[in-house]
């Protein structure tokens, strides 16, 4: 695996990490929504660390990274963003709906992205695991949304 792929699955575990703090915030403020919020925090862990666990896979052709259409500066920026929404969260600078509409945006920007698209496989079983980053993440948008209403 090349630099670059390598500072690219960083980068995007690092940001699941991020997200992952920033809904552990929101519990720990809205207890209301606790349960939502270290679930929805728990599953984040879980994607930073499937996505380490994929960047591993690339070293055997068994995956691949196509990383054309990502930037480091798309995922820096990112990462500015959360870390930014994070000290407003610590400092009281939501409410749970403010929070809801943010985190229901993020998800839906996740999956516009098509960020965890660019993992590949011919192997079905590897196919499903990216699948299942997809698909917690449609879940985390529609969940949020539905909080929302």
């Amino acid at each position: 695996m090349d630099y670059e792929t390598k500072q690219i699955i960083e980068a995007m575990a690092i940001n699941e990490e991020k997200i992952m703090e920033l809904y552990k915030i929101y519990a720990s403020r809205f207890s209301g929504d606790a349960g939502l919020w270290n679930k929805l925090a728990e599953e984040e862990k879980m994607h930073a660390h499937m996505v380490r666990a994929l960047g591993d896979l690339l070293k055997d052709n068994d995956v691949r990274f196509n990383k054309s259409g990502f930037s480091m500066n798309s995922l820096k920026n990112l990462r500015e963003r959360l870390d930014e929404e994070i000290i407003k969260a610590n400092d009281g600078g939501y409410n749970a709906e403010l929070a809801l509409e943010f985190a229901a945006k993020l998800e839906k920007t996740l999956l516009e992205s098509k960020t965890f698209e660019a993992f590949e496989s011919n192997i079905p079983d590897m196919k499903k695991l990216f699948n299942v980053i997809i698909n917690e993440t449609q879940k985390h948008a529609k969940i949020l949304e539905e909080y929302r209403s």
